[in-house]
């Protein structure tokens, strides 16, 4: 999905470069969702139900997701204009 992002960006002059770490920021979310199956594997083995994973793993991923973006800004990996 990056490689299109990353075309489509092109065409309005956004480097390739700043989707694909936006797109790692993303990345922290998108593990927690229910079609990722590693997690599945993970629940298994610690026998526990997504709902619990996610009261739990909800609550520290998307505040970090969220303080990745002004850290991305501030350090010039991404840029806002």
């Amino acid at each position: 999905m990056i490689p299109v992002l990353a075309e489509s960006a092109a065409h309005y002059g956004t480097d390739p470069n700043e989707i694909a770490r936006a797109g790692a920021i993303g990345q922290i979310l998108h593990m927690m969702g229910p079609t990722s199956a590693p997690l599945w594997v993970l629940l298994g083995l610690v026998r526990t139900e997504l709902g619990d994973f996610h009261r739990h793993a909800l609550r520290w991923g998307i505040p970090v997701s969220l303080a990745y973006v002004p850290f991305a800004v501030v350090t010039g990996a991404i840029s806002v204009t």
